[in-house]
C-alpha cells in the first residue's frame, strides 16, 4: 500500500487518522509505504509524480507511533496537548510541525476572536468588494500551504455575514467588510464580544462561556475560563 499526501493541514491531518487506523488493525513497518510532497498532486504531470514515487518511503514505527500521539491530541477536548504536539518533531512526518502550527491559528486569536482563515477572508474582501470566489482566490493566496475548499471557503463567508454582528455585507458587486468589520480587522475590536461562538476544532468545543485564544505574540493558548499551560 502506498499513501500519498501533501503537506498542506488538511492532508496532513487526513494521514494522521489513517496511520492511526491502520496501527490499531496491525498493518504496521514494513507494509505501507508513503509518498509526501510540498507541491500539489493535482498540479504534477505523469514523469513529476513517477518521481515522487521513487522518494516513497516504508512506514516506521515510530512514524505510526508519532501519527497516533498527534491524533490523539487532535481529538482530545482541549487544546494543550496540540501545543505540545505542534512543538515536535515527528519522525517520517516532515510537514507535521508546520500543519500542527497552523491548526492553533484557526482557533480565535487573542484580541480580535478570528481565526486566521477569518481574518484572510476578511483581508481579502477588504481589497475591494468582490464576489466569493473572488475572495476565495485572494485569501488562499496569503496562505503558505493553502488547505482550504472553495465550498469551504463560503462557509467563512457567510459565517462573517451572520448576525447580530456580521463582519461581512453582501453587496450587489460581492462582499464587503462591515464598519464592525474594519474596527476588528484594525484591533479595536473584539468579535466574539458581540457574535456568540459555537464551533468544533477536532475535539473541543468552543462556546461563548468557554473557549481558548491563541496569542501570537507568545505562541500559546489562553483560556476565557483559565490559562492552558
Amino acid at each position: 500500500m502506498v499513501l500519498w499526501f501533501e503537506h498542506d493541514l488538511f492532508d496532513q491531518l487526513h494521514l494522521l487518522q489513517i496511520l492511526t487506523v491502520l496501527r490499531e488493525m496491525g498493518m504496521g513497518s514494513g507494509s505501507v509505504q508513503l509518498v509526501q510532497s510540498d507541491q500539489y498532486l493535482g498540479t504534477l504531470v505523469a514523469d513529476e509524480m513517477m518521481a515522487l514515487l521513487g522518494k516513497r518511503r516504508f512506514v516506521t514505527t515510530a512514524t505510526s507511533d508519532g501519527a497516533a500521539r498527534a491524533w490523539a491530541a487532535f481529538t482530545r477536548d482541549e487544546p494543550a496537548s496540540i501545543q505540545a504536539a505542534a512543538g515536535e518533531r515527528f519522525a517520517g512526518l516532515p510537514f507535521l510541525h508546520d500543519a500542527l502550527r497552523r491548526l492553533c491559528e484557526e482557533y480565535p486569536a487573542a484580541g480580535t476572536g478570528l481565526s486566521r482563515s477569518q481574518k484572510h477572508v476578511l483581508e481579502a474582501a477588504a481589497q475591494g468588494a468582490a464576489p466569493a470566489e473572488e475572495i476565495f482566490r485572494r485569501s488562499q493566496a496569503r496562505e503558505e500551504a493553502g488547505f482550504m475548499s472553495d465550498a469551504a471557503s463560503f462557509r467563512v463567508i457567510v459565517d462573517l455575514c451572520e448576525q447580530p454582528a456580521p463582519l461581512l455585507a453582501e453587496l450587489e458587486n460581492g462582499y464587503d467588510v462591515t464598519v464592525l468589520g474594519r474596527r476588528v480587522l484594525g484591533g479595536d475590536a473584539d468579535w466574539l464580544d458581540q457574535q456568540p461562538l459555537d464551533r468544533w476544532i477536532g475535539g473541543v468545543h468552543l462556546t461563548s462561556a468557554r473557549h481558548w485564544r491563541w496569542d501570537d505574540s507568545i505562541n500559546a493558548f489562553v483560556g476565557r475560563t483559565a490559562a492552558v499551560p
